[in-house]
């Protein structure tokens, strides 16, 4: 490479590993680094058990129960009070004001599965398969979003490093 291109390109890549980093980097449900599309594809997985347990002959309550209770951090709310973790969902909220350095891993929007698993109990296993389809389709079009958003970053690093790439060609 040309010595008048190395500050360029030094700087180019520095850029790049920022680009790369914000775009393929998030949070899941327990604050661990993750894929952005990581998460929300696991609770769609988790909520598709659910719906599945929900229209099974017979209908299997304790599957879909115990699938709803992977769905994001929502163990915690088999274990916690319910006050408790209503405000631990707030604090991972990315709206939340004191989010602080949770805000910028793109975490995603966890749902509070304790009034459908309430409905799982009290036999309302329709009223439970609707809440649980909301929900997964909410997360269908995060999920669309999240992969695009990854595919913008793929797309921008590729071309910036064809770019890079062409400063070497003497």
């Amino acid at each position: 490479m040309p010595a008048k291109y190395r500050g360029v390109t030094n700087m180019a890549l520095l850029s790049l590993a920022k680009t790369s980093l914000k775009g393929y980097t998030a949070l899941d449900a327990w604050d661990y680094d993750c894929y952005p599309h990581q998460q929300t594809l696991r609770d769609i997985q988790y909520m598709d058990a659910a719906l599945a347990a929900l229209a099974a002959d017979p209908i299997e309550p304790e599957a879909a129960a115990e699938a709803l209770v992977s769905v994001g951090s929502n163990w915690l709310g088999t274990v916690f009070s319910p006050s408790v973790y209503l405000y631990d969902l707030t604090r991972h909220d990315p709206d939340y004001y004191r989010v602080t350095w949770g805000g910028l891993g793109k975490q995603v929007a966890q749902f509070d599965m304790s009034p459908v698993l309430a409905k799982i109990g009290a036999g309302d296993f329709s009223g439970a398969a609707a809440k649980v389809q909301k929900m997964r389709d909410a997360d269908a079009l995060d999920l669309r979003m999240r992969v695009n958003a990854m595919n913008d970053t793929g797309e921008i690093v590729d071309l910036s490093l064809r770019f890079l790439n062409g400063l070497l060609k003497p």
